[in-house]
């Protein structure tokens, strides 16, 4: 059986993930230790997730709701452009026209069988 590999030419992809902030616009707690009788106030407010999907794929980012944040993946200009990172030791920012929904943008490692 063939491995999948890299086709030449086509550009890298970056996943990541957008951070809701809760629906009273606080950034949530890390490390968050929720139970059933409080996590309706680390929930983030119902229209985050649909406003933050819309800006995101305006410009060209595939994104799905993953409750508490955005799954997101783009081409590595697309996210440069975007999130600002220059590089692996710079943090991508927030960008302004997200930041009443958004509070952090972080890389994350897509399992094994999506690479």
């Amino acid at each position: 059986m063939a491995r999948r590999g890299r086709v030449a030419n086509a550009p890298e992809t970056v996943h990541f993930q957008l951070l809701l902030r809760t629906a009273g616009g606080e950034p949530a707690p890390a490390p968050v230790r929720a139970s059933t009788a409080d996590i309706a106030r680390y929930r983030p407010d119902p229209g985050a997730a649909p406003a933050v999907i819309a800006w995101l794929a305006k410009h060209g980012v595939v994104a799905h709701d993953a409750g508490f944040a955005i799954a997101a993946s783009a081409p590595r200009a697309t996210f440069t452009r975007l999130f600002g990172q220059r590089g692996a030791s710079r943090a991508p920012s927030v960008p302004a026209a997200l930041a009443a929904w958004v509070s952090a943008v972080e890389p994350s490692v897509p399992p094994e069988l999506f690479r």
